[in-house]
């Protein structure tokens, strides 16, 4: 028969009076994040934001998530911060707007129809108004030169009396 040692007993016995955790390396938020230069500013505020309590560090909610458009870390795709949140692909949007709405397409071709009619109604608005101020300064002249042949004629009736 072989004889084995007994089992090595001293590691279990040298962490026996000690925390298990203090030896491991401690999990922080910015490690679950990539070492990238657009993260940094996130890294950054993980690093010192306080890991204990369900308080909000300057009011700023821990994130540890990545951005499906931008692949940035510290928000979610539908949130503010993302700076392509309000952005999106022109053409898939003018698809799902044709087939939600299918008044659109009507719609969006008559205001070409509209502006055109609108750009007519206006030409024809200006034109009256023209022939109006026309009309009123010829008048304007006509009875000034009444008033003047009504003054010239009361001299001259003035001058024979």
């Amino acid at each position: 028969m072989e004889s084995r040692p007994p089992p090595d007993t001293t590691n279990e016995f040298v962490l026996e009076g000690t925390n298990a955790d203090e030896t491991k390396e401690e999990e922080r938020p910015e490690d679950a994040i990539p070492d990238l230069p657009e993260n940094q500013a996130t890294r950054d505020f993980l690093k010192n934001a306080p890991s204990k309590g369900l308080w909000l560090p300057m009011g700023l909610e821990v994130k540890t998530m990545q951005c499906w458009r931008c692949k940035a870390y510290g928000h979610r795709t539908g949130d503010r911060e993302c700076p392509l949140a309000t952005t999106g692909n022109v053409d898939l949007e003018a698809s799902r707007i044709a087939r939600e709405d299918p008044m659109a397409m009507a719609l969006a071709k008559r205001p070409r129809e509209e502006a055109s009619s609108l750009r007519a109604l206006v030409e024809d608005v200006r034109r009256d108004e023209r022939k109006r101020k026309k009309r009123r300064k010829k008048e304007k002249k006509k009875r000034k030169r009444k008033k003047k042949e009504k003054a010239r004629k009361k001299k001259r009736r003035r001058r024979s009396s």
